[in-house]
Parts: structure tokens; C-alpha cells; sequence
């Protein structure tokens, strides 16, 4: 292979895909203006200077996400960063930090598109009204959601979206379900009813995943929270 392919090849990976972070991602207003954005006509605009204010990161959010690099030094566009084939150390330093604050921007201005079935909103609703605590993506997964006690940093709750028969081999279509702690006597219990079954990637022996639909009644559902919230407590 000759260079310049080998190069070309190596930009490409270097470039930032926006398509990719920010994938399965609706925009919230209110958070995208508590994060710095500006309403300028009819697109919100973020600016911020990176790299020792070498250089000026604009975003840009109307129907898409879009950003611009200006070099101050001639205040003019920096070109190369979206040139596949310009690659070095200092053009990826740029292209590292711009991607930093779009991947911050995508996790803390913008919501997963999982989890919008009406039993997971009374869910998530219910935790946040209770416990004052919001569904978090601890490994920015667009799939898995955490709620996590405010004073120990435990998680009681697990939300993670993922085709049924991972857990139940005869259901073969996408789910929502919920890891909660439970009791080891409980769970022997708990899983003998419709819905509920031992955990999916947690432990067995003390956590059950409980698919949310109308399977199990809403309020057995808080029961199970509030008990998964305790025991993680102590």
C-alpha cells in the first residue's frame, strides 16, 4: 500500500464523526443553555477556547450539530482539521480537544432515546421525585442508565435497553427492563413471577431484572425500587 493511501486512511480515523456522537441523542433545550449556549436567530451557539487559546471551538445546534475551529493567531478558520489527510501531532491535539467537548456536549445536553416507553418514564419520574436523583449513563452507553445514591455513590437501579431473549429466551424483540437488589430469599421468590427474572449481568443471587411493561404492576415496581434503594444502603 503506498503511503499517502496509508496516511489518507489514518486521517479518516483521526476525524471526528458527529454522526457517531451523537447517535440515538435528542437535544434538551433547557440543558443545552445551562451548559453556555447562546440562542443567536434561529441556532444555539456555544464557544469556547481550547489549547491555551490557541484556538477558538464554535458549535453550532439548529437541526444538526455543527463547529468550526478559528486559529486566533490570524482569526481565521483552522482548514486542516477536517482534511483527511492532514495528520500530525498537532492537528490531532486539536482534533482531541474539540472531540472532548462534543462528547461532554452529547452527554450532558442531549438524552438517550431509550428508555421513552410509559412504564420507564413512571420509573424514572417516580426516582427523581422520591430520591432527587436522575438517570446517569455511567459508561456513556446509549443503552444502559444508572441510578446512583447521593451518599454513598451505590447504584440501586440499573435501567438497560436490549432484545428480550437475553433474559427470557421465548421473548424476541427489544425490552426495557431494570436491575434492582433484592433479599437472597426474595429474589427465589420474586422470579417465580411474570416479568421478573435473575438479573441480567449483575449478580444472581441478590439482584432480579424486571422487564417494564404491564406484566407487573406499576406500584410493586416503586416497592421494588424502595427496597432496592435501602439495601444498597447499608
Amino acid at each position: 500500500m503506498k503511503l499517502l493511501e496509508i496516511i489518507k486512511q489514518i486521517g479518516v480515523i483521526l476525524l471526528i464523526n458527529l454522526n457517531e456522537i451523537f447517535k440515538d441523542r435528542d437535544i434538551n433545550i433547557e440543558k443545552l443553555k445551562k451548559y453556555g449556549f447562546i440562542l443567536d436567530e434561529d441556532e444555539y451557539v456555544y464557544r469556547k477556547n481550547i489549547l491555551n487559546n490557541t484556538f477558538s471551538l464554535i458549535v453550532k445546534i439548529k437541526d444538526v450539530v455543527d463547529y468550526t475551529v478559528i486559529d486566533l493567531e490570524n482569526d481565521e478558520e483552522y482548514m486542516p482539521l477536517k482534511i483527511s489527510s492532514v495528520v500530525g501531532e498537532y492537528v490531532s491535539n486539536v482534533r482531541n480537544a474539540c472531540k472532548e467537548i462534543l462528547e461532554d456536549i452529547s452527554y450532558k445536553c442531549y438524552e438517550n432515546k431509550y428508555f421513552k416507553n410509559n412504564i420507564t418514564s413512571k420509573v424514572i419520574e417516580y426516582i427523581k421525585n422520591k430520591y432527587d436523583v436522575d438517570l446517569e449513563y455511567a459508561f456513556k452507553d446509549n443503552n444502559l442508565g444508572v441510578f446512583r445514591r447521593k451518599d454513598n455513590e451505590k447504584w440501586f437501579g440499573i435501567l438497560i435497553a436490549l432484545n428480550g431473549n437475553k433474559v427470557d429466551v421465548s421473548i424476541n424483540k427489544e425490552v426495557e427492563l431494570i436491575n434492582l437488589k433484592a433479599k437472597a430469599e426474595d429474589v427465589i421468590k420474586l422470579i417465580e413471577k411474570d416479568g421478573i427474572y435473575r438479573a441480567y449481568h449483575m449478580n444472581k443471587k441478590y439482584w432480579i431484572s424486571c422487564i417494564l411493561d404491564e406484566k407487573i404492576n406499576i406500584d410493586e415496581i416503586f416497592k421494588l425500587i424502595d427496597n432496592s434503594f435501602e439495601l444498597t444502603g447499608k
